[in-house]
């Protein structure tokens, strides 16, 4: 598939738009998680947290978003890739609004899991996406600017919490809903944007579709010639004549 195929009338690319829709989900996977760094002061005094369940509060994130990478990736498989991300997207973009609005630090915790597995939605149909997507003379340079979104993601995260509660004298809930929506705005353009197939791979020069050779043990033992070729009286004939 080359870039005049995925071109349609002069528009831009599919896999161009794919590969900025990517880009921005991987802002916003890094920059919802990051937001919680610069907070941890302020949910462990709302909440009267100790060390050790501030610490949990990234463990917790991180089980349910390494949990469900792999079956993410089976759902995805069967179900649709486009299914599975989008649900992912605007699920997790939702869980972060709702986050900071949990008045307890076990509601908390239960919103931020459930980020943190949406999350997990992401990597696995987003990776089978673009590789479908992306012509193979491409493939470095979009998958390049695609995971460059989680550097801008982890800086565009901090500095929300940076500067709205540190500087603007926010609470330190606002940064949930900052990001949050934008999040989900994101999925919806996904929605939009995706195909779950891209167009199939164009016929070939010949005017005929390639087809795919399937050998089998069957048919390599069972072919007359193969045998007669590999009998002890021709592989003996062979050996004489070299």
């Amino acid at each position: 598939m080359n870039d005049a195929q995925v071109n349609e009338k002069g528009k831009v690319p599919y896999w161009v738009k794919l590969t900025i829709i990517f880009f921005f989900g991987w802002i916003a996977l890094y920059g919802s998680r990051a937001i919680v760094g610069p907070l941890m002061v302020n949910i462990g005094a709302e909440f009267d947290l100790s060390k050790a369940q501030l610490g949990s509060i990234m463990s917790i994130f991180f089980i349910g978003y390494t949990a469900l990478n792999i079956p993410s990736g089976m759902i995805g498989d069967y179900l649709g890739k486009k299914k599975v991300l989008v649900t992912g997207v605007v699920l997790f973009g939702g869980f972060t609004i709702i986050a900071g609005m949990m008045p307890t630090y076990v509601t908390f915790m239960f919103a931020w899991v459930m980020v943190g597995i949406f999350q997990g939605f992401y990597y696995g149909p987003q990776y089978g996406l673009s590789s479908e997507a992306i012509p193979k003379h491409r493939i470095t340079l979009g998958s390049a600017i695609i995971n460059s979104g989680m550097a801008f993601g982890l800086s565009i995260g901090y500095y929300i919490s940076s500067i709205s509660v540190g500087e603007m004298g926010m609470s330190w809930r606002a940064p949930f809903y900052i990001i949050g929506v934008p999040i989900i705005i994101i999925g919806l353009v996904m929605l939009w944007i995706i195909k779950d197939k891209p167009k199939a791979q164009p016929a070939a020069e010949n005017g005929a579709p390639k087809q795919k050779v399937k050998l089998t043990f069957k048919d390599l033992f069972g072919n007359r010639n193969i045998n007669l070729a590999m009998s002890p009286s021709s592989v003996q004939s062979m050996a004489s004549l070299s």
